[in-house]
């Protein structure tokens, strides 16, 4: 319940970032809560807990108070911040949002930078009496520019013209990546309006996150809020949801979020205008961030009893949940006291379906409803209670629930049948010895290699009989019904045909429109592949088409195989730039096979897995590629220090004792932007660029050598047999076309040309030889050579890299190696990469480090890795070290491996921004060491995606009376949510487990409510709380 609190109690959580660190810390005295949502079947948090330990310097006060009197107050500048960190709201230098303490850089949004000497100027307004310590944090890092200031001075003044400097702070000594605290304390206090600190630079820039004033004066007491009062003035009719039930018990086995795009109506006093008339800020779908720095966030005067007012554009009968995302710190920011929620079917007659008192202090709260039997209602009124300053609004939700799935594919799932054995046509068929269309009539499966729903394109149905019908069109008009469309979302189309049994294929045929003004073009790539299985395809085609200088007509491309092939399954692949229309496919040949004709299985073509039957689709891991390793993190020989590598290659407590193996890969790749020659790596690099960077990855400070040295320390720690090996595998950098003078690699003092295959080849197989040879001549004993990693994770746009990643696979192969690849999300062409030779590919989802991603990006990179038989990239952010929002992005990636199988079932690899895991081990925070051992029970396959179900609670209450209680003790992993809302009252379900249960005036009687609960991964079961209210 929020009550009547000291203001000591304020100060001390601004002063001390109780509440309001974007670091995580907890003890059991104290606890507070920052919430946010995981989405799908992730945890959605209603809090989680903050930092509760002084950050602002260790002083020795002789006085009797401490109070904190800059709180909140407004300031000046006397010159702007950099528009790249900039002071949000001119209000985070006094907000008390702390930046985290240790392995903090200057991307943190709590920081703002100045490019130039500034004066802070605070006033204090009447609460400049008797001040005696100045507090400036300042972030201490040395890179790109950045480091501490030379000095910072504080002065005094009644006027804010006439100045009088009260003395120098004292910066803490240099730790990299920490907040520092500039301080000065006086032996006498002062009184003064205006507080100036003047700060020097020392490099291009400083960062700092707060100024921090003290006095010594009581402190002042302070009403926050009471909802007591407001439960005891509550007057509504908690049974008006009658009016909206439908009486059918929620399912929620599927849930969908209908309220995403929808429209609203905010009535206040005043809003920001991004909430306005047909905007959908509130309604995009996501949960951005859970700090006040963010611009997702949106504020509406408290003023007059506010509500917004969601349209959900159609009525629905199975709605059951709602959620208000808000926002509890910041200057002026507090949430309201409670949120009704309402319901209408017409948007007229609005009826109660309950109300959600605030928390206990926290950042953010989900305020949410969720009922135990559906409601029909088209309309969802969020009301807030009357207050002062502002309320911040991120994201409005409405769920309904199902026992089937909302997808909806453009695409049904490919189902191939399953061939056991090679069947033949029996020679009795009419037609066995014609040569004729073996597919006219016939329906055909078509898979995109970019997932998308049903209306999200305007691709033609897959069920469509349009491309075997046997007609060609008559019109060239693409609109006339006769033409067979592929979208420009979507990326490649693999279009499937089932022979029916094993037949002599001879000759493709497919007719494609050209229409320039529709902007309809010839397609880049067409191939065409024959399987026996549906597992194991081989191309028997497949080039790369230019455009067709023609406008308003088919293009027939008729290819006749080499030789005719006997197969079952005929896979037709497109890859269009933008629209296709296609009018016809034919795959001519016999149903008779001859002795003489070689299965396609036998041709000597190497097969592509591309998976056509739910059964078999499956990752990539280390049993089913030439990959020896399991887990591989992608490091720099050059970056960290010499401490940096044991913690991938074993498993460290908190104490620092080696414990287990961890990682068994390392990718070495380039750590700078530039090279030796002016060019990044996935540029126009020379020889140069080359040995500057087999140097680094050799005898670097975290290089092979090294690495070589920690194995063997794990080795004898862990009584590892003699053979025990790390898997190492090594960049190549950009093989470029355009490069035509290299540089000089066999001896015969001209530059390699790297516009010709030859000299591609020669430079490719003299970089694996001479690390080969590096290899050999350092006789390591405890890592071992396995692989070469394609750098650039696109083959292109304005210069396409597909021949010559194909040809360098052909030269690893060649060497007798593996080839590695990892794309970005959706990356152009990934879906070749079996054609391009990779042994092994890791899309990445992106999902980490983009705000806008939603888990969409993962829920794509597992179905396309699934089909494509890949693996999917662990990419974590510097960000997720102390930004709550990033920690759970990062956790979700394991979750979801946990829940999607590719924990146990792919190889994995980590992308580690600037050896992230190694400060997450040797972090004391809970947050960053937290991501550490999950990561480590991931890597070995024990990550546990859901806890278990708790026994059922009981709790006596007393009519019309507040009940406290809690869930359980507390404990700083767990997390706490409502998951069905008590039907006889409300409850507020704090994040550390407390929890307010609120009965309807009048009621007694048993009521029940379920809550779930997590560890940062996903929710428990559903577990039972009953509360008998006397």
């Amino acid at each position: 319940m929020r009550k009547i609190i000291s203001y000591l109690l304020i100060l001390t959580l601004l002063s001390s970032a109780l509440i309001f660190a974007s670091c995580e810390k907890k003890n059991n005295n104290d606890s507070s809560s920052v919430p946010g949502e995981s989405k799908g079947e992730s945890s959605e948090e209603s809090g989680e807990s903050s930092d509760t330990s002084d950050t602002s310097g260790v002083v020795e006060n002789p006085f009797e108070y401490r109070t904190l009197v800059s709180a909140e107050k407004p300031y000046t500048v006397t010159a702007p911040s950099e528009s790249a960190y900039p002071d949000l709201y001119n209000q985070q230098l006094t907000d008390g949002i702390l930046a985290c303490d240790e392995g903090i850089t200057y991307r943190d949004a709590s920081l703002v930078g100045f490019t130039t000497d500034v004066g802070i100027v605070v006033d204090l307004g009447d609460e400049g009496k008797e001040l005696y310590e100045f507090n400036i944090r300042l972030l201490a890092m040395d890179i790109d520019g950045v480091g501490l200031p030379v000095r910072a001075v504080v002065y005094a003044s009644d006027d804010s013209k006439e100045w009088k400097q009260l003395g120098k702070t004292e910066i803490d000594p240099y730790v990299d990546r920490t907040m520092c605290n500039g301080v000065l304390v006086l032996e006498e206090p002062v009184n003064a309006r205006y507080i100036r600190f003047r700060v020097t630079l020392s490099k291009l820039f400083f960062f700092t996150d707060e100024v921090l004033i003290y006095a010594n004066v009581p402190p002042k007491t302070q009403q926050v809020n009471n909802t007591q009062e407001k439960y005891d003035s509550d007057t509504n009719d908690y049974t008006a949801i009658s009016n909206l039930s439908t009486g059918v018990a929620v399912n929620k086995t599927y849930s969908k979020n209908v309220a995403k795009g929808g429209k609203y109506t905010v009535t206040a006093a005043g809003f920001d205008e991004r909430a306005g008339e047909n905007k959908t800020i509130l309604t995009e779908g996501g949960v951005v961030s859970s700090r006040f720095g963010h611009d997702a966030w949106v504020g509406i005067s408290a003023a007059d009893n506010p509500y917004i007012a969601l349209d959900l554009g159609k009525v629905y009968d199975n709605l059951y949940s709602f959620k208000l995302y808000a926002l509890g710190e910041g200057i002026n920011i507090d949430y309201p006291d409670y949120v009704d929620f309402y319901a209408s079917e017409n948007g007229k007659d609005y009826y109660i379906i309950g109300r959600v008192y605030a928390p206990d202090p926290c950042p953010n709260y989900i305020y949410t409803i969720t009922l135990a039997k559906f409601i029909k209602a088209r309309y969802i009124k969020f009301a807030f209670s009357s207050g002062e300053g502002y309320y911040w609004v991120e994201e409005l939700k409405a769920l309904i629930g199902s026992g089937k799935t909302f997808e909806n594919p453009a695409y049904p799932p490919l189902d191939l049948p399953e061939v056991k054995e090679t069947e033949y046509w029996d020679e009795s068929e009419p037609d066995y010895s014609t040569f004729l269309n073996l597919i006219l009539g016939k329906p055909q499966q078509i898979s995109a290699s970019v997932y998308f729903n049903i209306g999200e394109t305007d691709d033609t149905p897959a069920s469509s009989p349009l491309l075997t019908d046997g007609k060609y069109a008559k019109s060239t008009y693409c609109y006339s019904g006769e033409w067979f469309e592929i979208a420009t979302s979507g990326g490649a189309r693999d279009i499937f045909y089932d022979l029916g049994k094993t037949s002599t294929v001879s000759q493709i045929k497919i007719d494609i429109l050209v229409q320039k003004s529709y902007g309809i073009e010839y397609p880049e790539y067409i191939r065409f592949y024959l399987s026996e299985n549906g597992t194991d395809w081989y191309m028997v085609y497949g080039q790369k088409h230019e455009k067709q200088n023609k406008e308003g007509v088919p293009v027939m491309l008729d290819y006749t195989l080499e030789k005719p092939y006997a197969a079952r399954f005929v896979r037709i692949n497109i890859k269009s730039r933008g629209f296709a229309f296609i009018d016809e496919i034919e795959v001519w040949g016999t149903k008779a096979v001859e002795e003489t004709t070689q299965n396609i299985s036998q041709s000597g073509i190497k097969p592509i897995t591309f998976y056509t039957r739910e059964s078999d689709r499956g990752y990539a891991n280390n049993k089913n590629t030439s990959v020896r390793a399991s887990d591989i993190a992608l490091v720099f020989g050059d970056k960290g220090n010499e401490n940096t590598l044991l913690p991938y290659v074993a498993y460290l407590d908190k104490q620092g004792n080696i414990v287990d193996t961890f990682m068994d890969g390392f990718l070495y790749t380039p750590s700078g932007p530039n090279l030796p020659s002016g060019n990044k790596a996935t540029e126009n690099t020379k020889k140069e660029d080359w040995l500057y960077f087999y140097d680094i990855t050799f005898n670097g400070i975290n290089g092979l050598d090294r690495l070589d040295e920690v194995t063997g320390e794990v080795k004898k720690a862990l009584n590892l047999d003699e053979d025990y090996k790390v898997y190492v595998y090594l960049a190549f950098l950009n093989v470029s076309e355009q490069v035509t003078n290299f540089g000089d690699v066999d001896g015969d003092n001209a530059g390699e040309n790297l516009s010709t295959p030859e000299g591609r080849k020669k430079v490719t197989m003299w970089f694996m030889k001479l690390c080969g040879d590096t290899f050999k001549e350092r006789n390591y004993k405890n890592i071992a050579l396995d692989g070469f990693y394609w750098l650039n994770e696109t083959v292109g746009w304005e210069v396409d890299y597909t021949n010559v990643m194909t040809e360098v696979g052909d030269y690893v192969h060649e060497y007798g190696s593996n080839y590695l690849w990892i794309p970005f999300y959706n990356a152009e062409k990934f879906f070749y990469c079996r054609e391009m030779g990779f042994d092994i590919t890791s899309i990445q989802p992106n999902y980490a480090f983009y705000l806008d991603y939603t888990l969409e990006s993962i829920y794509t990179c597992i179905k396309n890795a699934l089909k494509y038989g890949i693996s999917v990239e662990i990419e974590v952010s510097f960000q997720s070290y102390g930004d709550i929002y990033y920690v759970r992005r990062y956790l979700e990636y394991l979750y979801y491996g946990a829940v999607y199988g590719y924990m146990e079932n792919a190889t994995h690899f980590y992308y580690d921004d600037n050896n992230f895991f190694a400060r997450m081990c040797n972090s004391k925070e809970f947050l960053p060491r937290l991501q550490y051992e999950y990561t480590y029970l991931f890597a070995k396959h024990k990550l546990k995606a859901n806890p278990d179900k708790k026994s059922d609670l009981s709790f006596n209450a007393s009519k019309d009376t507040i009940l406290e209680g809690a869930l359980a003790e507390f404990s700083q992993d767990t997390r706490y949510n409502i998951a069905v809302s008590p039907e006889n009252g409300t409850v507020t379900i704090n994040s550390d487990g407390t929890f307010n249960y609120y009965p309807n005036k009048g009621f007694t009687g048993k009521d029940v409510f379920y809550y779930t609960y997590n560890n940062y991964l996903g929710d428990s079961p559903e577990c039972r709380v009953v509360v008998n209210v006397n």
